[in-house]
């Protein structure tokens, strides 16, 4: 290959420098915290639920669910601002409403034991919210009452010939849960039993 010649390469061009922007650091909040940080304390204090804290604050979807739920359980350690703005929360959340401990036990210990015996008269008719017991009426998810009314003429007042009430109870088993739980019959985060 006596006559081939390799063409020379022409001089590499320069590329010009980008320039790049200075990052802007985002504003910071008198808290110490940036905007979505605070939202998502504020969120985290209100529900506990880190992943939808996270999404309600503006963060993207980029992480997973167990991913961001293992950084709101190190939270004191990682982000020791955001800990303390988040317990703030909770605590402003927590006084605002005027529940006692006890309260909330007489709610689930009264869904968690409800009877239907107390909802109805000793002829089998359904009680008037007014007759039931206390305990009773905690138990009630919803009730809708319909009455059956007969016009005998017209031009005549209706009449109520029966009525009829349709009861619902809030599940007793998310009660019972949450009582077993409170009362230590049940480790946290786990379905075994400690003792009977």
């Amino acid at each position: 290959m006596a006559g081939s010649r390799r063409r020379a390469k022409p001089p590499a061009k320069k590329k010009a420098a980008k320039k790049v922007a200075p990052k802007r650091q985002p504003t910071r909040l008198p808290n110490g915290l940036t905007l979505m940080q605070d939202k998502f304390a504020q969120g985290f204090a209100l529900h506990g639920n880190a992943t939808r804290a996270y999404l309600e604050a503006g963060y993207k979807a980029q992480k997973t669910i167990q991913a961001t739920n293992r950084e709101a359980f190190r939270l004191p350690q990682v982000y020791p601002k955001l800990f303390t703005v988040t317990e703030e929360y909770r605590k402003r959340y927590s006084s605002a409403v005027d529940i006692r401990a006890d309260s909330i036990l007489a709610n689930y210990g009264a869904i968690g034991t409800a009877d239907f015996a107390d909802f109805l008269g000793e002829d089998g008719a359904p009680l008037a919210i007014k007759d039931m017991p206390q305990r009773a009426r905690l138990a009630i998810q919803q009730l809708e009452v319909e009455d059956i009314l007969v016009q005998e003429a017209k031009g005549d007042k209706p009449r109520i010939v029966r009525r009829r009430a349709k009861l619902r109870l809030h599940s007793k088993v998310p009660a019972l849960d949450a009582l077993a739980r409170i009362k230590g019959l049940v480790e946290k985060g786990r379905g075994s039993r400690r003792g009977r």
